[in-house]
């Protein structure tokens, strides 16, 4: 019996046996990849400091502390406010401690917003449609809400209660929250 060259037939099935090996290694990596990205944004979403912030604030706010702010939560003056002032982009901004807003205590205001490193906190209904479409439309600048926080209020899944309100919560080590106020 004579032996047959099998050189090319070990050539072709090591080529053939290596593209399948670089493919799957090269899917594993995109795949990777994507929930590393996914983590590496969605980390920073309602984490424990941020939802410390939020809720503290929003205690602050609904006056269950010493130190309320708002003049007669009862009669509903924010919610007032923000129902004639959000306007069409659908949110106020509370970081200011805007006494117009029926903040009483404007410097603990102030002062709870620095100690708990809030960079901003705005309110919106709990049907956060409108300030989300506002956000599509590109009605809302970065310079008012950065690129990253129109990011997370997109991707809260809320109720759609009309009498409710929400506070979404960035804080200066660029977390995010999202808490209902009650």
């Amino acid at each position: 019996m004579k032996k047959l060259n099998n050189r090319g037939q070990v050539l072709i099935e090591t080529l053939v046996t290596s593209v399948m090996i670089v493919g799957v290694l090269i899917y594993l990596f995109v795949q990777l990849r994507n929930v590393n990205t996914n983590y590496s944004k969605t980390s920073h979403y309602n984490s424990i400091n941020a939802l410390y912030a939020a809720d503290n604030y929003r205690t602050f706010l609904m006056g269950k502390e010493e130190h309320y702010s708002l003049k007669d939560y009862a009669e509903n003056s924010t919610p007032a406010y923000f129902l004639s002032n959000a306007g069409a982009k659908g949110y106020i901004d509370l970081t200011s401690c805007n006494s117009a807003y029926g903040i009483v205590n404007v410097t603990y205001c102030q002062a709870l917003i620095a100690d708990l490193k809030i960079k901003q906190v705005i309110m919106t209904k709990e049907d956060t449609a409108t300030i989300t479409a506002a956000i599509d439309a590109g009605t809302i600048a970065d310079s008012a809400i950065d690129a990253d926080f129109k990011t997370f209020i997109k991707a809260q899944k809320t109720d759609q209660e009309a009498d409710m309100y929400r506070i979404f919560v960035e804080t200066t080590d660029n977390d995010f929250a999202s808490i209902k106020l009650k």
